[in-house]
């Protein structure tokens, strides 16, 4: 794999001042969880928020180059969602580094992507398909099988949606706490 690399994995919340502007709800701010909740399940049978609904509250990583590993959060106890952003996307300016999630592809990318869009932040080292480096015609983080991108949840499961599993419980059967801590 080509250094550097950066594992990463975001946390995230239901933004609700934002689902309250996209439903146009005019509740208590106490009530529009279960009303965005209720308005999710009825649109697609989950209550899984849309992806831009996702507001990052940690992006967490690990740094890995020539000189060694750092570990590195940046979270809503020190920063706004779009600080953290723009410090995270400001490594893909400096370095290009290859990328390490587990279903990064399907959740972190496009939730840190609508994010920054929504705090008018751009990214374009992550949207480049060759027209700003020309090594990236070939290997972008666009696309699912290049690996400037690997999402280890896709590889995995052989890039066959239907064996995707959740980190969680990956973490958990290897003998890691997960989110059950």
């Amino acid at each position: 794999m080509r250094l550097p690399v950066l594992i990463f994995d975001i946390e995230t919340v239901t933004d609700l001042k934002s689902g309250a502007h996209l439903y146009q709800l005019n509740l208590p701010e106490a009530e529009l969880e279960h009303a965005l909740m209720k308005l999710r399940r009825q649109e697609a049978g989950t209550d899984f928020q849309r992806l831009p609904l996702h507001e990052i509250v940690c992006i967490s990583g690990l740094w890995i180059d020539e000189h060694g590993m750092k570990l590195f959060s940046f979270s809503r106890e020190q920063d706004s969602e779009a600080a953290m952003l723009k410090k995270f996307l400001s490594i893909f300016d400096k370095r290009h580094p290859t990328l390490v999630s587990w279903n990064g592809s399907q959740f972190d990318l496009p939730v840190i992507l609508f994010r920054a869009m929504y705090h008018g932040l751009s990214a374009p080292s992550l949207f480049d398909q060759g027209e700003i480096d020309q090594q990236k015609r070939y290997n972008n983080y666009q696309n699912r099988y290049h690996q400037r991108h690997v999402d280890l949840m896709d590889v995995m499961a052989m890039f066959n949606g239907r064996h995707f599993q959740k980190l969680d419980d990956m973490a958990y059967l290897l003998g890691f706490p997960g989110k059950r801590v």
